[in-house]
Formats: C-alpha cells, sequence, structure tokens
C-alpha cells in the first residue's frame, strides 16, 4: 500500500512506426500510452513531463524528515495529508505522469541506452526493447543499473510479458516516489498501512469497489477510494487509542447514552463536522446522521474502520476533479 496510487502512462519509444502502433494498440487496452517514432522527442518528454510532481516530493520529502519531534508528528501528518496529497488528487493531469519507458535499443541518433542513461536518477521504471543479437549488451545495461528490465521483440508473447512488467514496474515507480513519506505516515496514526491484516482487507475493498485510485487522509484517518468514473468511497480507518479518544470525548460533552453504548460496543464509529471530528452538544439531536457501521480488522492492533460517502464529511464535491474515465474519453476524442 502506498501513501498514494493512480493510474499512470507508459511511454513507448521506438523509430519502427508499424512496431510501435501494433505495439500501442495492444498494450493500451490496459494501460495508458504515449508513443514516440522520434527518439530525442521521447527523451525531453521523459525528462520533462513530470518535474512539477517530482519537485513537490522533493519538498515534501525535506519537510518530512526535518521533523523529528514526535510531538510534530499529528501536526506534520495533518499538512503531508491535507496539503500535498489533497493536492494531488484534484491535479487534473496526474494520470500524465509517466512511470514506466518501454524504449528499443537500436535507434538512430538517440539510442535506447542512452535514454535510459539520462534516466537512471529519475523514479521513472525503464524496460529495453532489444533483438536476438544484442541480448548480452541489455544483459550488462541491467546488471550496471541502467534499466530494470529487458525483453527480446522477436518472443511470441511479448505482449503478455511487456503487460506484466509493466504492472511490477509501476508499483516499482510509487514505491521509490513515496518511500519517505510513506515511513513517516506510518510512524503513528496511519500505521494500518504496514499492517498485513488491514492490507488484506484493504485489497478486497479495492475489488470490491472497482477501485483504481486512491489516497490517504488525516481527517477522517483513512483512505479515500476512487473508481474510474469519479464515484468516492471514503474509509476511515481508526486504532483503539482513537477510538477511546472519541469515546472518552462524547462522554465528557454529555453524549446520548444510546450513541455511548453503540461506540463503546464497537457498533458504530462517529465523525463530526467538528475539529478532529468529535462528539459536541450541538449533536445531540442528530447523532445518528454522523454515526457508521463499523466493521473490526484484526492484525498487528485491531482497527475499527467504516465506508463513508463524501458528503458524509464535506458539504462540497472537490472543484474541477477529472476521474480516470473522463481522462480516457478526451484522449480518445483528441485521436
Amino acid at each position: 500500500m502506498f501513501p498514494y496510487f493512480y493510474p499512470t502512462t507508459v511511454a513507448i519509444i521506438d523509430d519502427d512506426l508499424r512496431f510501435l502502433e501494433s505495439f500501442d494498440e495492444l498494450l493500451r487496452r490496459e494501460f495508458i500510452v504515449r508513443r514516440f517514432a522520434n527518439p530525442q522527442l521521447g527523451l525531453n518528454h521523459l525528462v520533462g513531463a513530470d518535474a512539477e510532481h517530482l519537485s513537490r516530493i522533493a519538498r515534501l520529502g525535506a519537510y518530512a524528515t526535518s521533523h523529528n519531534s514526535p510531538a510534530d508528528e499529528f501536526d506534520r501528518l495533518q499538512i503531508l495529508l491535507s496539503s500535498y496529497i489533497g493536492q494531488l488528487r484534484g491535479y487534473p493531469n496526474r494520470f500524465e505522469t509517466v512511470s514506466v519507458a518501454i524504449v528499443d535499443l537500436n535507434m538512430p541518433g538517440v539510442d535506447g541506452l542512452m535514454i535510459c542513461r539520462a534516466l537512471r536518477r529519475r523514479p521513472v521504471r525503464t524496460i529495453l526493447l532489444t533483438g536476438n543479437a544484442s541480448e548480452k549488451v541489455a544483459l550488462s545495461a541491467f546488471n550496471e543499473g541502467l534499466i530494470d528490465r529487458f525483453v527480446s521483440k522477436h518472443e511470441p508473447d511479448l505482449m503478455t510479458i511487456i503487460a506484466s512488467h509493466v504492472r511490477d514496474l509501476q508499483n516499482a515507480y510509487f514505491r521509490r516516489v513515496t518511500t519517505t513519506i510513506k515511513d513517516t505516515l506510518a510512524l503513528q496514526c496511519l500505521r494500518f498501512m504496514t499492517d498485513g491484516a488491514f492490507l488484506r482487507f484493504f485489497a478486497d475493498a479495492c475489488a470490491e469497489h472497482r477501485i483504481v485510485e486512491y489516497y490517504l487522509k488525516a481527517d477522517p484517518p483513512g483512505v479515500e477510494l476512487i473508481r474510474s468514473d469519479g464515484q468516492t468511497v471514503i474509509l476511515m480507518v481508526l486504532d483503539d487509542q482513537e477510538v477511546h479518544r472519541r469515546i472518552a470525548a462524547a462522554r465528557d460533552a454529555g453524549g446520548p447514552p444510546e450513541m455511548l453504548a453503540k461506540m463503546e460496543s464497537g457498533e458504530i464509529v462517529t465523525h463530526f463536522p467538528s475539529e478532529g471530528g468529535y462528539y459536541a452538544p450541538n449533536f445531540r439531536d442528530h447523532w445518528p446522521r454522523y454515526s457508521f457501521p463499523a466493521t473490526p480488522v484484526v492484525g498487528a492492533t485491531r482497527w475499527l474502520t467504516a465506508k463513508l460517502k463524501p458528503t458524509d464529511i464535506r458539504p462540497f464535491a472537490l472543484r474541477d476533479f477529472v476521474s480516470f474515465d473522463s481522462f480516457v474519453r478526451e484522449r480518445a476524442d483528441l485521436h
């Protein structure tokens, strides 16, 4: 599990236009594809396409590692989640981020190894396409760390092999760009990110709701799950400490006995439109509206989870939000 995930673009660079077109047609059934017959244009795009995104990540990583005191932890998590991840969710061009580049080795002018060498210190993952006579060159490049995979163009199941590599390398891309963020977030209130039992529960929830992108949240603690059509489910995740804090706050504020009993039994979790989501007396007559059926997940610790609609916690839809389906339709119209 990453702090965020969304579909990304696969860039294919090959000067053989006929091969490039057939390759694109097969691969784009599953992935977003940008193709480049001109190697230099392809390299320019790869170097410049995600500059803004990488700059944000660098600033975020520097900020995360500059705070070491536990007292700073929650404030930092709030800033990390609400400012960066929240902005990324609303970034309309996020699907254009190139996570994997598939590059032909033998091209005039700018060959495949030159492109891979230029990308060596960038997070984009690389697959080198070779001929039978160039596999030794590719193996040497792999051992040197210039490329992540190499595949012969003459493989009978080339597309199946490539698709499998792309799936793995897209995950490798997100693993690389989010390591600092994840290490910071997993320290305290978002420890569920590293709990095996929760991760299995999370994978099942994503499959059930056909989720294609997700983003961690601090308020309420959990994950925002988004389908390809933009429909959203917020999975709230509370550890025992947070559950007890919410119960204590509700009891101290004179919460209704029925609500308190359901909270204490683990039947419901609550999240009110207040600081921290805690109960306040002005919600006495409306508490059922802010109460949600709880599902326990027991792993390294016990988590109480609940599924919310975005309107349960924010009155207005995210402005200018572009769903994955909308992005794909717009690209199809352009072609």
